[in-house]
Formats: C-alpha cells, sequence, structure tokens
C-alpha cells in the first residue's frame, strides 16, 4: 500500500476542515523510532511556533522526536512507547521551542494508524497548555508555600510531619521531643496514626483520636470543606510525667497530581492549660464579665461571662463568643442594672467615640459605674477598657464589682483629705512663707506650691497652694510667678538672685541673702530665703524653699547706718573745728609772745638802772605781769599740745615769795577795782594772808 498522499485535494480539504477546530496545530509523522519524520505540518501549527515549513524542517531536522525540547525528550518518548503497548492512543505534555527562543507547553493527543502498506504513522493533535501549566506552576507553588508555612507557623511544635492521606504515605517527621522519637522511621500515614495512639494515656481518648484523625475521616471531613482539624488529649514523656498535647492538621489539596496533601503538628500545651486555668481562677475571683469589643463593626463579643454577673449579660450573651451590638448593651445596661441617676452619664462616657479618644491618649479607660439595688443600697461596677494588643484596633472590656474596694478607697480618700487639711493648716500657720520649686535647667525656676503664709507676706489673696492648678487666678503678677520665680525680683537684686540658683543648681542646700520681690501691694518686700534639694524627676529638679519677711529688720539696720553715718559726719565735723582752733591758738600765742619777750626784756634792762622807788616798784610790776602773761601764753601753748596729746609735765621747784609777789603785782589790784577782798591760806605754815 502506498503512503498517503497529502497533496491530493480530498486529502486537503479533509485536512483543512479538521485545522477549524484545531487552536494549536496537526502533524504526522512516521512511527519508526529511528526515523521519525514528519509526513505533514499544518500551517497553523507553522504559524503559532513562528517558523515556516521549510525553517521548520531544518531546525528539527525534520524528526518529531528532536522537536520535543531535549529536556522533556527521553520522558516523553518513554510514555508514548508505553501508553501504545496498550493501545492505539497516547496522551503527552511536552515543551516545543520557537522560532524567537522561547519554550511552549503543549497537550499532545496521538492516534497511530497503519497504512495499507503496513507502515505505522502517528497522526497528532497538539494545543498550546503554556497558559495552563503557568497557572499549575503557580498553583504548585503556592501549595508548596502553604505547606512550608504550616512548619513554619508551628516552631514551638514537638513534633511535625508532612502526610499524603491520597496515597497513604508520610515524609520522615522533623522531632523536637525526646517522646516524639518513638514516631520515626514510619511505613506510611496509618503507621503514624498507630504510634501517636499508642502514646494517649486514657483510653476514650485514644479511642477519640483514632477516629478524628483516620484517613476516611480526614478525607471526608476535608472534602465537607473543612481543611484544619485539632483535637488535645494528654500522653506522658519518657519521664512519666503527663503533658498535654494538641494535634493540628492542616490539610491542602496539590493541583499537579490532585492528592490531598497536608502538615500535622503537635504542640505542648501544658503550660497553656495551666495559664488557662489560673486566667479561669483569676476571672472567677476579680471579674463578672470579659469581652472583646469590635469598634469597626459596632459589636461586642462575651468571652467570659460569670453566674452573679449582671442578669442583662446573661440574657444577651446566652453563650460565650456570640456577638451582640455594642449599642443594645448599652441602651439595656442603663435601662436595668445602672443607677438611673447616672444613665445619662454612662451612656455618654460608653459611646465609642468617647471610649477610642480615651485610650488615644492613655493605655487605658476606667469607669466607675453605681448600682442601685432593690432594697436602695448602691454597689459599684468598674468597666476597664485596653486595646487587645499594640495597633488593633479590637478592645478587650473587664467588669467586675468594687464595691468594697470603691468604699475603702473613699474612706481612705476623706482620710487623706483631713490628714492633708491637717498639714496643710500647719503649713499655713509656721511664720515662715514654704514653696516647692522646679528648677528644669540652671536658668529657669518656677513655682509649684505655696503655702498661704506666702500669700500674705506679698500681700496676695489667700489661693490654692498647688498654684499651677488654680484656675481662679487672674493676677498677672501671680501667673507670671508661676512661670517665673524671679520675674518679681526688684531690678537691682534679680541678677544677683538667678547667680544664686544657678551656682547651687547642683547643690543640697543653699541660702540667698536678702533681697527684694515686688507683693501684690505694688511694694517691694525684703525676703531672706532657704533652699533645700528634695529629689529629681522626669520635668527636672524640685528644691524646698523657705522665706522670712525682714523688711523691718533692713529698714532698721539702714535707719542705724543712717545714724552712724550722721554721727561719724559730725564727729569729723567737731574734731576739724577743734584742730582749726588749736591751730588758731598756737599760731597767736607764738605771735603774741614775740612782742612780750620784747617787753620783759626792756623791764629787765630799766630795772638795771638807778630809779627812784617808784619807778622801781612799777619796773617790778611791770615785769612780774608781763612774765604772768608769758606764763598763760605758754599754758595756752600747752592747752594746745594736750589736745593733741604732746604735753610733757616738768615738775620743779617754786619759790613761794615769787608767788605772793605775782599775787600782789596782778591779782591784787584787780581784786581792789572791784572792790573785793582776797584771802589767801597757805596750808604749810597754817597762816592766813589777807590782801
Amino acid at each position: 500500500m502506498e503512503s498517503p498522499k497529502h497533496d491530493s485535494p480530498d486529502y486537503v480539504k479533509a485536512m483543512e476542515a479538521l485545522l477549524q477546530n484545531a487552536p494549536g496545530g496537526i502533524f504526522s509523522y512516521a512511527a519508526d523510532q529511528k526515523n521519525d519524520y514528519f509526513a505533514f505540518i499544518s500551517g497553523n501549527m507553522l504559524s503559532f511556533l513562528g517558523y515556516s515549513d521549510e525553517e521548520f524542517r531544518q531546525k528539527f531536522q525534520n524528526r518529531f522526536s528532536q522537536m520535543v525540547y531535549e529536556e522533556d525528550r527521553e520522558k516523553t518518548l518513554k510514555s508514548i512507547l508505553d501508553q501504545i503497548a496498550l493501545a492505539p492512543f497516547d496522551q503527552c505534555e511536552y515543551r516545543i521551542e520557537k522560532k524567537d527562543g522561547s519554550l511552549v507547553w503543549v497537550k499532545d493527543e496521538g492516534h497511530l494508524v497503519q497504512d495499507e502498506q503496513g507502515k505505522f504513522w502517528f497522526y497528532v493533535v497538539i494545543i498550546d497548555i503554556t497558559a495552563n501549566i503557568a497557572r499549575q506552576e503557580a498553583e504548585h507553588l503556592r501549595f508548596e508555600e502553604t505547606i512550608r508555612d504550616s512548619f513554619a507557623a508551628n516552631p514551638a511544635a514537638i513534633g511535625i510531619i508532612r502526610v499524603n492521606l491520597s496515597r497513604n504515605s508520610c515524609e520522615e517527621p522533623h522531632v523536637h521531643s525526646a517522646s516524639s522519637a518513638q514516631v520515626d522511621h514510619l511505613l506510611n500515614y496509618d503507621d503514624f496514626l498507630s504510634r501517636l495512639e499508642s502514646l494517649i494515656i486514657d483510653p476514650q481518648e485514644k479511642a477519640v483520636f483514632a477516629e478524628c484523625f483516620s484517613r476516611a475521616k480526614l478525607l471526608e471531613g476535608f472534602n465537607a470543606g473543612n481543611d484544619v482539624f485539632s483535637l488535645e488529649y494528654g500522653r506522658y514523656d519518657l519521664l512519666k510525667e503527663r503533658h498535654v498535647i494538641r494535634t493540628s492538621a492542616k490539610l491542602i489539596r496539590n493541583p499537579l497530581t490532585s492528592d490531598v496533601e497536608g502538615v500535622i503538628s503537635s504542640l505542648d500545651i501544658s503550660q497553656e492549660r495551666l495559664m488557662g486555668s489560673l486566667f479561669t481562677i483569676m476571672t472567677r475571683h476579680e471579674y463578672d464579665f470579659i469581652a472583646l469589643y469590635y469598634p469597626t463593626k459596632g459589636k461586642i463579643e462575651a468571652i467570659y461571662l460569670a453566674p452573679d454577673c449582671p442578669e442583662i449579660f446573661l440574657r444577651l450573651f446566652p453563650k460565650e463568643h456570640q456577638l451582640v451590638p455594642f449599642s443594645t448593651l448599652r441602651e439595656e445596661s442603663a435601662a436595668t442594672w445602672v443607677d438611673k441617676a447616672f444613665a445619662p452619664d454612662f451612656l455618654k462616657m460608653t459611646e465609642s467615640s468617647k471610649i477610642l479618644d480615651e485610650l488615644s491618649r492613655s493605655d487605658h479607660y476606667e469607669l466607675m459605674v453605681p448600682v442601685l439595688q432593690k432594697d436602695g443600697g448602691i454597689r459599684y461596677r468598674k468597666l476597664q477598657h485596653y486595646y487587645l494588643e499594640s495597633g488593633s484596633d479590637t478592645i478587650v472590656i473587664f467588669d467586675s464589682d468594687v464595691t468594697a474596694l470603691f468604699l475603702e478607697q473613699q474612706r481612705q480618700v476623706e482620710a487623706m483629705k483631713a490628714e492633708n487639711e491637717k498639714v496643710r493648716n500647719l503649713m499655713d500657720s509656721i511664720a515662715a512663707g514654704i514653696s516647692i520649686l522646679l528648677m528644669k535647667d540652671p536658668n529657669h525656676v518656677s513655682f509649684q506650691y505655696v503655702n498661704q503664709r506666702m500669700f500674705r507676706i506679698l500681700h496676695f489673696p489667700d489661693y490654692d497652694h498647688n498654684i499651677i492648678f488654680d484656675k481662679q487666678i487672674k493676677n498677672p503678677l501671680v501667673l507670671s510667678y508661676i512661670q517665673d520665680a524671679c520675674i518679681g525680683v526688684h531690678p537691682d537684686d534679680i541678677a544677683r538672685v538667678r547667680a544664686v540658683f544657678a551656682a547651687n543648681y547642683n547643690e543640697k542646700q543653699f541660702t540667698i541673702a536678702p533681697y527684694r520681690t515686688l507683693g501684690g501691694d505694688g511694694v517691694y518686700h525684703y525676703l531672706s530665703q532657704e533652699v533645700a534639694f528634695h529629689e529629681e524627676t522626669p520635668e527636672g529638679k524640685l528644691f524646698y524653699a523657705t522665706y522670712i519677711d525682714v523688711s523691718e529688720e533692713v529698714v532698721l539696720r539702714q535707719e542705724r547706718e543712717a545714724q552712724f553715718e550722721k554721727e561719724k559726719s559730725l564727729r569729723f565735723q567737731a574734731m576739724a573745728a577743734n584742730d582749726a582752733k588749736s591751730e588758731f591758738l598756737s599760731r597767736m600765742s607764738h605771735d603774741i609772745r614775740t612782742p612780750l619777750n620784747g617787753i620783759i626784756g626792756m623791764s629787765y634792762l630799766a630795772q638795771e638802772e638807778t630809779n627812784p622807788p617808784r619807778t622801781v616798784e612799777c619796773l617790778k610790776k611791770i615785769d612780774t605781769s608781763s612774765k604772768f602773761l608769758l606764763g598763760l601764753i605758754n599754758d595756752v601753748l600747752d592747752m594746745s599740745k594736750a589736745e593733741s596729746n604732746k604735753i610733757v609735765l616738768n615738775p620743779e621747784p617754786y619759790p613761794l615769795e615769787e608767788f605772793h609777789a605775782y599775787l600782789d603785782a596782778v591779782i591784787v589790784p584787780l581784786m581792789k577795782e572791784k572792790g573785793q577782798h582776797f584771802l589767801f591760806k597757805e596750808e604749810r605754815t597754817r597762816r592766813i594772808i589777807s590782801r
């Protein structure tokens, strides 16, 4: 029989009709392993691959086996031989290199036909499945990533294993616990399950585990739409210590094989169970209601309800983890268990915007709610709000009965207020002004607290001690003092005061000498100040300071100093006048003594002459009076010496007769002119001489 005539009109028409429905192309080649040459290649196949007929035959040596990409060639040819050994049909997938160098995946469906001469030919239709293969590879990549993620998601697992339920196979497990080592060297999944069952303590838990994790049960659940399975049970480790284990299965279908595969992991949750038990105990004692609030959904989910929580909670949440509109919970609470007088405030303070606003400013938001009892008594419940975690928009709400705690706190607050009032009264009764100063650095000082005495010293009204919180203060000077404690210091003193603060910033204690500061009466008052370091705070250093009004002492001291200066000036003036007098007398005495010496000299010369008795007597009187006058002048000089501490006494004998002559010459004539009688008593001779 001759080979098919591919150029006959009937054949060409038949092939063209077939090509209308062929998305890839059609070709035929000889079924000869040594010479599988092409007999026919359709035009749309050549267009699909980008070759001309001649280019195609030259590129692939006109052989089918050379057209199959070299990496797929051996596998593809073997698959075809294996399939046609059973039937004259084959299906396979392989890649072909296009003219532009890229590779395309094709699906090959061939039919083996024998012609009239007995020669065998393959008639083949190929379809471009590149996009399908890429999609399958992407799906398989996602599949492998899911498997890897399942491994990575369980870093604390004591054991983890990859399984193929469809083929009853498994890989070797990754074991992180000595007890889990009993499940190594596995034959298949059923062997793995059997060994895991043997570790479970309780027979009932063992039976439940065997059923839940059997291949049939897992495949049934997966086909029903479930892909995650989990079970908790108890088992012993090698030291016979009991552990609580959670075994989980994550299943996924392999997109290439359609097998159901997955990852099974076991996690020791003994500590988690312990913490859960502790949490349950704690919540039973501390909280009546715990819930999660989802602001974006406007829903609230109860995760714990104590039997004695408000009845409305039990009615709205018949079971835990049930979602209820948050607005419903608020309105029902305000209408049932919240004290009627507080209900409007309760609704305002539990608005979603209010809660979010408070949590934006602090890490929690607390609300104390009074509850009116049927007997008329009041109980108190505390609502606490926290973000579940950083960056989360889910809010955890805790509700608890804090009546006893609240009443005790109220008692302590009242006691503290009374004690503070005592301390405040004591502070105000002290004669000194007291303040707390804040220094954020050496150059800035501000008031944090002052006692009433300080206000009174500076003639201000009695403001609140914590002046930084007193909203009633309108006086601009007081407001300035709050920001700068030195703002009112006198211009002549302020540089000194600031310098003392700056120099003693790191000292434990220091003193500021009296300075003037402006008071509420517009007058500068003298203050002395003692300062002592108290503590370091994030805002700066705190100092305690005491102030004493020394205005009166300063004024008295200034008056004394002024009086002293005045007396000193007068004393200097008197001394100057006395010095001038002494100098005058000294000068006058010297000037008078010169002519007097001349008189004495002349009288002496006259007495040497022969004179009548009367003349002799007169000359003696002139001589005596002159010498007396000279003695007076010398006495004046001695007085000036005495005033200047220069006098020197020289005791010497004095004739009594000369003294009598002196009296007769000088004193007696003066007495007679005035009609007076002079008596002189001489003790040595006990006689009285009348002159």
